[in-house]
């Protein structure tokens, strides 16, 4: 097992800090010009009015019916936790052996898209934390959530250290996460979403019950959903170790019918959780992907 002051995991974890700078930059200084997480700001409790009080904040519905000056408080912020759940299972690496280039993997661009927003959540005096599934490498797999300065340097190098493998069990990364996360939580999962919804949705929506703000991150190849290939060959799977003899030409519209199946159920479970469905094809710029997971618009 590596760790995480290996010079090899030390040079990685600065690539991978320098790729989530250049995204936040680029979407600081380029048509967005403040990056905000979007929430919903919700009521805490009321207090007694005090002489430098703003006036604005005072409830006058309560005051007409008691005659009492209360002030309405709302929740901090700060209060918020961002918690990523980080898919590292083998089909992530995209063929890649050993560490996963940052670019042009799954792994690699959802650990830049965590990093990035990490950054920010950081800057703005958020908890931050991390939640590992699969992967080898790493003796660590749940970072609880804290603001602490060193959070974000600790995300990055055991990030960085992760060799994917395995398979990710999302059912029993989300059961694990429930009995964990902070109520106030904003959660994404960064995943592939290999395995099947029905196995994993109901712990997606149980994690929903706790009123949560999940935003489910799904990276896949445009090409391979579009079996866009024209050579008969054999095709295989990091996670399954029997490679399957296809011709394209003769199967492609089932797959494709198969493919379209999977991700209506995938969505239609995002939709009974109140999830945020946020699509990453590897073959676009990761920008949109960022926006759409700052500012959480449907």
């Amino acid at each position: 097992m590596q760790k995480i002051w290996d010079p090899e995991i030390v040079a990685r974890a600065v690539h991978l800090q320098l790729h989530a700078r250049a995204l936040v930059w680029g979407y600081r200084f380029g048509a967005h010009r403040s990056p905000k997480i979007a929430r919903s700001i919700e009521f805490a409790e009321h207090k007694e009015y005090s002489p430098g009080d703003p006036v604005r904040d005072i409830d006058w519905r309560v005051f007409a019916r008691t005659e009492r000056l209360l002030v309405r408080r709302q929740q901090a912020d700060t209060e918020l936790s961002i918690v990523f759940v980080l898919d590292a299972s083998a089909d992530m690496a995209l063929g890649f052996q050993s560490y996963p280039d940052w670019e042009q993997s799954h792994f690699g661009r959802a650990s830049i898209l965590i990093a990035s927003l990490a950054m920010i959540s950081q800057r703005r005096g958020e908890k931050i934390g991390l939640l590992i599934m699969g992967g080898e490498g790493h003796d660590v797999h749940w970072l609880t959530p804290k603001s602490h300065k060193n959070q974000l340097i600790h995300m990055l190098n055991l990030i960085s250290s992760i060799k994917p493998s395995k398979k990710a069990n999302i059912k029993d990364a989300l059961s694990f996460l429930n009995e964990r996360v902070p109520r106030r939580s904003m959660v994404f999962l960064m995943s592939d979403c290999m395995e099947e919804p029905s196995k994993w949705g109901p712990a997606l929506c149980t994690l929903a019950a706790q009123k949560l703000d999940l935003r489910v991150v799904h990276l896949f190849s445009q090409q391979e959903y579009d079996f866009s290939f024209s050579d008969v060959g054999k095709y295989v799977s990091s996670e399954y170790s029997s490679p399957v003899a296809l011709d394209p030409k003769t199967c492609r519209d089932d797959f494709i019918t198969i493919v379209e199946e999977y991700r209506s159920e995938l969505q239609d479970w995002c939709g009974q959780s109140r999830a945020l469905y946020i699509p990453v094809p590897l073959e676009k710029s990761l920008e949109p992907a960022f926006i759409h997971m700052m500012k959480g618009k449907r």
